[in-house]
């Protein structure tokens, strides 16, 4: 084709309609994907600039499918080429997709990057139904002399999904040609036959380590089936995370630090190791205009999982009583024996906990032998013990999946955080210096301290003469 970049030997634009064999799933999905993006700015720009890409209006984004390069294999062959050219600037990012249960093949990511850093290909996307917390995080992970060349990107296609779905439920696309075909792409995308899932099992190592903490076996950071167990969890995290943003038709992010965000294995090392320690794993989750962060943790030992959301109390409350109505107040119509309280004290105090129920009938209770301290925050967690379907890799995210939305819809969408009161102007500025006292005849001291400086001036006249 005459318009195919020079360093290309073969290749297709991509189409929203591709034909391509009924076998090649993957071309296919690519193909409407990378197509959706050219025909949908908006969803281009979504996708794009967490990759550091942000579309503009003069911003010209040209996809090609199958692409086969100078100097290469035939048999090497990308699903995809995206080419996003800023007026002279030019970015550009090979693409391999997998459906259903393949996953990225790291040899061949590696030696699509080696193609990729001899014709200056910036990146390399790869989409699959593998899930990562950003798209620096994905499965595939390449040779630091690579990586100086080459940037590697992931997206799970269950997250394309859920920003297609967010960008026409917040009405951000208002022309309807557009929404058509958005709406069109969400609806191959969430189609079965397609080969688009979530995160269905966590990995075998879940059960495996599940079983090694229950028999008293030591465990090590440096262990496989550690770190496969908490890159499990990591997934399911994010799949969390794409529920939540689906369910409430606004963007939910996972909470983690710089450090981790800028290096993944960092990442995994780190919670390796205090997976180890405290044989739970966690979560903190960013829900827009929540009370607080939602954090999730997952107990091995225990076999449950704990959903909480942590309030400060409030401060112009002074007795504890009072505060801990103000919490009741807005659980009012909450009923779940599974819900509890903890309450956190000041000076290294203990800090009590209660479950719900008792708490209404008895709310001193949470509060025994601290009457002289006061109250800080509130922990209002929910506790489910899933007992031996914790270690099942099926059932675990079955129910966990259920589990935090419930956990969010009787309890996170109904708190509210405490918000100091505004101060109120007081009645008399106290700067403001009233006439009526300068006018006041002065006082008998004011009279001798005025004599005694007329007395030592003629005193000094004197002297001079």
């Amino acid at each position: 084709m005459s318009d195919l970049p020079s360093y290309l030997k073969s290749g297709e634009r991509t189409r929203l309609i591709p034909t391509v064999a009924d076998t090649s799933k993957e071309g296919r999905a690519v193909s409407i994907l990378l197509s959706a993006m050219m025909a949908v700015k908006p969803l281009a720009t979504e996708l794009l600039s967490p990759l550091g890409q942000r579309p503009g209006k003069r911003t010209r984004l040209d996809c090609y499918r199958e692409v086969v390069f100078h100097g290469t294999a035939n048999n090497d062959r990308p699903d995809g080429l995206i080419i996003v050219r800023h007026g002279k600037s030019e970015w550009t990012a090979l693409v391999e997709g997998k459906i259903g249960k393949a996953k990225i093949d790291g040899d061949q990511i590696h030696r699509y990057a080696n193609i990729a850093k001899d014709h200056k290909i910036d990146a390399i996307l790869t989409v699959s139904n593998e899930f990562a917390g950003l798209p620096e995080h994905g499965p595939a992970q390449l040779p630091k002399v690579l990586a100086r060349h080459v940037s590697l990107y992931h997206w799970s296609w269950m997250s394309v999904l859920t920003q297609a779905l967010l960008l026409l439920s917040d009405g951000k696309i208002e022309n309807p040609h557009e929404q058509l075909i958005l709406r069109e792409v969400a609806r191959f995308l969430r189609h079965p036959s397609t080969g688009i899932s979530g995160y269905t099992s966590m990995a075998p190592a879940w059960k495996e380590l599940g079983t090694q903490i229950q028999s008293g076996a030591p465990i090590s950071k440096s262990m496989d089936i550690v770190q496969d167990a908490v890159s499990s969890w990591h997934q399911e995290e994010r799949d969390l995370c794409l529920l939540l943003s689906r369910k409430l038709g606004l963007p939910v992010h996972v909470r983690m630090s710089r450090s981790h965000k800028n290096d993944a294995q960092q990442r995994l090392l780190d919670e390796s190791s205090e997976l180890c320690t405290t044989f739970r794993v966690n979560s903190m989750f960013d829900i827009p205009d929540t009370a607080a962060p939602l954090l999730v943790v997952g107990d091995f030992r225990r076999r449950s999982v704990t959903c909480s959301m942590q309030l400060k109390a409030p401060e112009d409350r002074k007795r504890n009583s009072a505060r801990i109505n103000w919490l009741l107040r807005q659980l009012r119509d909450v009923e779940d024996e599974r819900i509890f309280i903890r309450a956190v004290w000041p000076k290294r105090a203990s800090d009590t906990q209660i479950g719900l129920g008792e708490l209404r009938a008895n709310p001193a209770a949470l509060e025994t032998d601290r009457e002289s301290l006061s109250l800080q925050y509130f922990d209002v967690r929910m506790v489910g013990d899933f007992k031996a379907n914790f270690s099942s890799p099926r059932k675990f995210i079955e129910i966990i999946e259920g589990f935090v939305p419930a956990y969010y819809e009787k309890i996170g969408q109904h708190l509210r955080a405490w918000v100091p009161t505004p101060p109120k102007l007081k009645e008399r500025d106290p700067v403001t210096i009233d006439q009526s006292d300068e006018l006041e005849s002065p006082n008998d001291d004011q009279k001798q301290s005025t004599e005694t400086v007329q007395i030592m001036s003629a005193e000094e006249k004197s002297v001079d003469s």
